[in-house]
């Protein structure tokens, strides 16, 4: 159908690169996203280092991840439940913990 979320973006890109040689493995998680947190897929290619690519989001970075495995279902579900009661309170750098 030439569209998709996050989950066939990152299908995608790990399959092509795979297909030439790179090894590629999707990685789910939550993002923080206009106020929110979202459940997200992306992908991490070896490239001496893992390197997270974000096909959904047009980005790459490096990251400090040493394993990951790619998320089945299962995973998948348990972060529905976790998604809609995480909260984020802003700091400033360098100033003291809330509470």
């Amino acid at each position: 159908m030439g569209a998709g979320d996050c989950n066939e973006h990152a299908v995608l890109l790990a399959a092509l690169g795979r297909a030439v040689g790179v090894p590629t493995r999707l990685v789910a998680g939550v993002v923080y996203v206009d106020g929110a947190f979202l459940y997200h897929a992306w992908c991490e290619v070896w490239l001496g280092e893992w390197v997270a690519v974000d096909p959904a989001f047009g980005r790459f970075r490096r990251t400090p991840r040493t394993s990951s495995s790619s998320p089945g279902p299962e995973e998948q579900f348990a972060m529905v439940e976790v998604i809609g009661r995480l909260r984020i309170t802003p700091v400033e750098a360098g100033g003291p913990p809330p509470g």
